[in-house]
């Protein structure tokens, strides 16, 4: 396992198409695969001057991130606010483009968002809210019955309200279109949310847990050069990084050629990306007494990341780990993953 540094802060909050990142960042090879990822982070709230964080440990791993939370009232009253977990604007053409890893499709609550509070399971709430260029369409589409997230684009009906509304693209309507298939022009805002009381003087102790939307990319297995690799890039790829990853390129290819009647698929070599609002932490009271960050490999041989300001990544059984006391996170979170083997499917049912 290795992770390499730089020195400038990542970037975060975002939905980018990765087939370019990739192609730029890893090698000159043609990918066979590749999606968006979909940086989601921690919990929110109305900023109050009462309530703090008085620790978290956030664990990432390729399929599953899961965060834990004691916070306090520092007052002297009550406090009841929202509490909310937003995700990133999610496009619909970047969607039908670039296929993402969704952890389960057709449902809308698409990350499996879990929350408990003093180890009681609550529901959220989920809002839901769709725009077109800065505009909120929210009332419009719901007007004509069109679901935000799953627009049932298979109905002619609701193809034409939405052709009428000019809420489509590439339809095929002026017969220049590169696709026969109509594709929704709006982007949706998630959110869940919900209503919480922190009582005066005690503590509360919140864990929350969601399948992330990751990105992932992978190579046949073939012979690498040294001249195929590159320094830095979006995951701070380093010297030692590069020994790791030519010896995994070379055991997948051995393997292949000492097995010619295999089907070749079975010695790919993955590249898996999360990516993590990490700065979400500040918008509590003050900094978090006690941060923890633990990088659970999850099955996988390297692991790449840029340097988290404030921060001291340190080898762990489960892969990394850095423990940081008043820590107020001032950058996000972009991980690699890259392993010999598939991880598993976006819900983690296959993991393993």
């Amino acid at each position: 396992m290795v992770v390499c540094r730089r020195s400038t802060a990542v970037r975060g909050l975002l939905v980018s198409v990765l087939a370019a990142s990739f192609l730029g960042s890893l090698t000159g090879a043609k990918a066979n695969d590749s999606s968006a990822a979909m940086a989601a982070g921690g919990l929110e709230l109305t900023r109050n001057d009462q309530v703090r964080m008085v620790s978290e440990v956030l664990r990432i791993a390729p399929r599953l991130v899961e965060v834990n939370y004691v916070f306090e009232n520092t007052g002297r009253t009550d406090v009841t606010t929202l509490v909310a977990f937003p995700l990133p604007e999610l496009s619909q053409t970047v969607w039908y483009y670039s296929p993402l890893n969704i952890p389960f499709e057709k449902d809308h609550n698409f990350v499996g968002f879990q929350v408990w509070v003093d180890g009681r399971e609550i529901r959220p709430d989920i809002e839901m809210r769709a725009f077109a260029e800065d505009r909120e369409i929210t009332g419009e589409l719901k007007r004509i019955g069109v679901d935000l997230l799953y627009p049932n684009l298979q109905r002619p009906d609701v193809v034409e309200a939405l052709r009428r509304l000019n809420l489509l693209v590439d339809d095929g309507a002026d017969g220049k279109s590169s696709t026969s298939e109509p594709v929704a022009a709006w982007s949706v805002r998630v959110s869940f949310h919900w209503s919480q009381a922190f009582p005066a003087g005690r503590q509360i102790a919140v864990r929350h847990r969601y399948r992330p939307v990751y990105g992932n990319v992978y190579w046949p297995a073939e012979r690498k050069k040294k001249g195929d690799q590159q320094l830095g890039g979006q995951w701070c790829f380093d010297q030692s990084y590069n020994v790791v990853e030519l010896k995994l390129f070379d055991r997948q290819y051995e393997a292949a050629v000492a097995q010619p009647n295999r089907d070749t698929s079975d010695y790919r070599v993955w590249y898996d990306n999360v990516q993590y609002v990490l700065k979400t932490g500040a918008n509590w009271r003050g900094p978090i007494g006690r941060f923890e960050l633990q990088i659970d490999k999850g099955g996988a041989e390297l692991v790449s990341t840029c340097p988290v300001p404030g921060l001291h990544l340190q080898r762990a059984p489960y892969g990394f780990s850095a423990v940081a006391n008043d820590y107020t996170p001032t950058s996000d979170l972009d991980i690699l993953f890259v392993s010999g083997r598939h991880l598993g499917k976006p819900d983690g049912t296959d993991a393993k």
